[in-house]
């Protein structure tokens, strides 16, 4: 059974000669550079001009950076029947590919991830990720309910290819970040997510993670949570979208309507939480601000529809309309933010 590795890159030439090495066979190994303005290109030609080894190797070359989207980018070119993602700047272990399709062939999950090894830049061990866990089953109302899932890490991902055809694509502008927030919660929709706790990546932490560019660190911890918490809200709204599309397939079950629910709710506290952040850091003296490019009028929709929330203490609390409220809140911050998350900048807070 082909099986395709799908090692996304970006300015990894430090680390990208250590990525690819695997196993199994027969392997594609798809290679997804995202605008690398480093030497990273030229490594990898060059490793592929040398390359004699069994598998084959494709690589793409996006002409402008695509970001998160590298994933469904990527996800859509694989050909094979399974799909093992990986990032040119951690290391997988020889035989993760092979322990994945085994335990993909045992389960049936759509999705797979595993425990991963924590290193440095210079790849010395830190400490392994989930030093405690146990393979195990993650629901889907437990990633609702928590939006990352800490056995669900985007470097360890793997999963069949119906994760990325059975929902509506994901683009930049859908989901700016938080990629390892949606896709367990649709293979849990599907078949499954399931985790296997033995360490089978090596996860480098380095500073220029892709996860850290996209939070803001420079200006203080609100700032910070401003932007993580419009991230989340994000991910939470791709996963309403995917979750109103199966039920909409499945004619509504009791069991998906209830897991509706828990998510609206979530949602509703986030974007509870995102207004007060927003609005402290407005009290500050700081201005919200977003890309331009048009989305201002978006911008706006996302605020009125925010700042509607009434300030009762718990979604479940009695409240004047309140089931009304909820859903037109939802739907504004729904068209208001899927817009904007892709681009998303938070307020500038002032510099002590």
């Amino acid at each position: 059974m082909l099986v395709t590795f799908s090692l996304l890159c970006h300015n990894h030439q430090r680390f990208i000669r250590e990525a690819w090495a695997q196993d199994y066979e027969p392997l594609e190994i798809l290679i997804s550079d995202d605008h690398s303005t480093d030497a990273t290109l030229d490594i990898i030609q060059e490793e592929i001009g040398s390359y004699t080894g069994p598998h084959s190797i494709r690589l793409i070359k996006h002409g402008r950076d695509v970001g998160w989207e590298n994933w469904s980018r990527a996800a859509g070119a694989a050909r094979g029947e399974f799909v093992v993602g990986a990032h040119g700047d951690d290391i997988s272990c020889p035989q993760r590919t092979r322990c994945l399709v085994e335990t993909w062939r045992a389960t049936g999950a759509s999705l797979l991830s595993s425990n991963a090894e924590i290193i440095g830049a210079e790849s010395r061990p830190v400490r392994v990720l989930n030093p405690k866990s146990e393979d195990q089953w993650v629901s889907a109302a437990e990633i609702a309910k928590l939006g990352f899932h800490p056995c669900m890490h985007g470097a360890t991902l793997a999963w069949h290819p119906e994760l990325f055809r059975s929902f509506q694509p994901l683009d930049g502008l859908r989901l700016g970040a938080a990629y390892d927030h949606v896709l367990p919660f649709r293979g849990a929709l599907l078949k499954g997510s399931h985790y296997v706790a033995q360490p089978l990546v090596r996860w480098r932490v380095h500073g220029m993670n892709l996860g850290n560019q996209q939070s803001d660190r420079t200006r203080g911890a609100l700032v910070q949570m401003e932007t993580e918490c419009a991230y989340d809200l994000g991910a939470r709204l791709c996963m309403l979208d995917d979750l109103d599309d199966r039920i909409k397939r499945d004619d509504g079950t009791s069991k998906l309507e209830h897991l509706r629910e828990t998510l609206i709710a979530e949602i509703l506290t986030l974007a509870r939480s995102f207004t007060f952040r927003r609005n402290e850091l407005i009290a500050m003296g700081s201005t919200a601000h977003l890309d331009q490019q048009g989305r201002d009028g978006r911008a706006c929709r996302l605020q009125q529809g925010i700042l509607r929330l009434r300030p009762w203490a718990d979604v479940g609390d009695a409240a004047p309309n309140a089931g009304e409220d909820r859903e037109e809140v939802r739907h504004d911050v729904l068209t208001g933010l899927a817009s904007n998350t892709g681009r998303y900048k938070p307020c500038e807070a002032p510099r002590s």
